[in-house]
């Protein structure tokens, strides 16, 4: 694989900024990226350099943020000392040293988390589409039903669109994109991906949602796929290497070790004019820790998607958390072996789950929701799955999530599984 492909840096991006400091990144055809400020500190640890690795991810984290969060993990020390003794404003933003420091107390706790859920199997129990959990299947399959629908609306229209992701994990979209673009004829491992997914992977409307289509292969450029989790991340590389996709990697399918909230660029000339869409998906604005990252998050979306663009964001509805077939009891403990167990029972029955790795979820009421989403700036439109609201026209119920097939959901678990899901789309002004 050769990074300086048709996926480097200068023709995703016509400026990045360096996570520490806010000052452009340099990249001078070599297989990192340089920040020139003398006193930033990535400057004097990294001797200027932010690197790509050889498996083509471009480590963007701030430092030094991804050592603070190993020794945590290593040591098993609470995340406030630690700041406490290395905090020295290293990371340059407007707000007050104290503010910065709890929000970077509660950006390495889920750090910190997110890499224990890489380690304990949350591809293979929450992603695959063959041994996941069947509660995060249905989920995931509502979502990329959800979002293909959105994507084909601007490909058949002939629009090229660039798609961003924040929070890829081990690679669902990347994979599922990539295999829009890249034919799986003389391609045995996508080949064999491909006919290992069940039917019901494959269609919505008689249309393909998985697979190769030359439609996509034409007008969509390119998927970009954040995270800030190591294990993450590798394994989506992993993953994508595994199903035939790795010359996709610095390509149309572009993983970058970051955090979203700090990623920050401007998107080159070759695709400016393209229509943006990002995604935070399957809980994964209710997996950060505080509002403020929550705020923080979306408007680092907004940012990239620019004017016109769209920002979708998908998560668990409150109104499902007790419900005893599709709620948070049930769904955690059937994937306690990754998010590990409940340490806090009072804060479980407000709706917030905390456990054992670090790990803190809530789910959300729509005024909630509406309400993160105003504090950075936009006015989404909810989708909530009980009530049965129209995808372009298209009821819910036709779906073939929602149709009357038991043998992939029985009617009424269907019912209760809608409850669940609590969508938001908001295009950027």
């Amino acid at each position: 694989m050769s990074f300086l492909g048709a996926g480097s840096p200068s023709t995703l991006f016509q400026q990045m900024l360096c996570p520490n400091c806010r000052s452009p990144l340099d990249f001078n055809g070599q297989p990192h990226f340089e920040c020139q400020t003398e006193d930033c500190l990535a400057h004097q640890l990294r001797s200027k350099a932010f690197p790509v690795d050889e498996t083509g991810i471009w480590h963007l984290l701030p430092v030094p943020l991804e050592a603070i969060a190993r020794e945590a993990m290593r040591r098993l020390k609470t995340f406030a000392p630690l700041v406490t003794e290395r905090y020295s404003g290293w990371i340059a933003t407007a707000e007050s040293s104290e503010v910065q420091r709890l929000k970077l107390v509660d950006l390495l706790r889920d750090m910190v988390a997110a890499e224990a859920m890489a380690k304990r199997g949350y591809y293979r129990n929450v992603v695959d589409w063959v041994s996941a959990n069947e509660l995060a299947q249905r989920h995931e399959r509502y979502e990329e039903l959800f979002l293909d629908e959105r994507v084909r609306s601007h490909i058949d229209r002939s629009e090229d669109v660039v798609l961003v992701e924040l929070g890829c994990g081990p690679g669902r979209y990347l994979i599922k994109y990539g295999s829009r673009v890249r034919s799986p004829s003389r391609n045995e491992p996508l080949a064999s991906f491909l006919d290992a997914l069940s039917p019901k992977h494959w269609e919505f409307d008689d249309r393909p949602v998985f697979g190769f289509d030359p439609t996509f292969e034409k007008h969509f450029r390119l998927i970009v796929g954040i995270d800030y989790s190591p294990g993450m991340l590798s394994q989506a590389v992993a993953h994508l290497t595994q199903v035939g996709l790795h010359e996709e990697v610095n390509n149309r399918i572009q993983p970058i070790l970051a955090v979203g909230q700090r990623f920050a660029g401007k998107w080159s000339r070759d695709l400016r004019d393209t229509h943006k869409i990002c995604i935070i998906a399957f809980q994964t604005l209710g997996n950060q820790s505080s509002d403020t990252l929550r705020v923080d998050l979306l408007k680092s979306a907004k940012s990239l998607v620019g004017p016109g663009g769209e920002v979708i964001v998908s998560v668990n509805s409150l109104a499902a958390w007790g419900d005893k077939d599709v709620g948070a009891r049930r769904f955690y403990g059937q994937v306690s072996e990754t998010v590990g167990s409940i340490t806090d029972e009072e804060a479980f029955r407000r709706g917030v789950l905390r456990t054992n790795i670090g790990l803190t979820s809530e789910w959300f009421s729509p005024k909630a929701l509406l309400a993160i989403f105003a504090r950075a700036g936009m006015e989404p439109t909810l989708r909530t799955g009980d009530r049965d609201r129209v995808i372009d026209g298209v009821s819910l119920s036709s779906l073939p999530l929602f149709q009357s097939g038991a043998s992939y959901v029985d009617l009424p678990m269907q019912e209760r599984l809608l409850k669940k899901i609590l969508i938001a789309e908001a295009r950027v002004a």
